[in-house]
């Protein structure tokens, strides 16, 4: 409102505007949600921005949190399924041997017989020739280098979001 707004200005932003500006508000909201939400997310958040503003208001309030608990559920399901296919311990495939064997000989010969059972435990990784098969030195980034980078990307276009939100007020506000 530019300056001191008249009645009918007043009034219009009362009853129109501050509606449409909050629309855009969830709007971006919820794009900030989506986008680093699960498939549940992403999924009620896009019916949720094809819908009506009552449809956005109601995925802010409720419909993220069911959404978001689903996904949850999934991710749980999907670790459980994961741990069930790992071998159990001293199945991995590395054989080690028990076996007996008698001989007998007689006058210089030697012959001999013998049986042999062995059951498989220990690790099948194979170092090169000259290492100890231990792993080289990391710099220290592991495996938050993918989750740092999806951060930055998150706020960026959180950022975005935001500076458009602003101009569309901006410009709103001159009409």
């Amino acid at each position: 409102m530019n300056g001191s707004p008249t009645p009918a200005e007043l009034r219009h932003f009362l009853e129109v505007t501050q509606y449409q500006l909050r629309d855009q508000d969830n709007r971006v909201t919820i794009a900030q949600i989506i986008s680093v939400g699960g498939p549940e997310i992403l999924k009620a958040g896009r019916a949720a921005l094809a819908g009506t503003p009552a449809d956005r208001t109601e995925f802010l309030k409720t419909g993220q949190h069911e959404a978001r608990a689903k996904d949850k559920d999934q991710a749980a399901k999907d670790q459980a399924a994961k741990d069930k296919e790992k071998p159990a311990p001293g199945k991995d495939g590395q054989e080690q041997g028990n076996g007996t064997g008698t001989g007998t000989g007689t006058g210089g010969k030697t012959t001999g017989s013998g049986t042999g059972t062995g059951t498989g435990t220990g690790n099948t990784a194979v170092a090169a020739q000259g290492h100890n098969g231990t792993p080289l030195a990391t710099t220290g980034a592991g495996d938050n280098t993918t989750l740092i980078a999806g951060g930055a990307g998150t706020a960026l276009i959180a950022g975005a979001g935001a500076l458009l939100a602003a101009r569309m007020r901006r410009a709103g506000a001159r009409n």
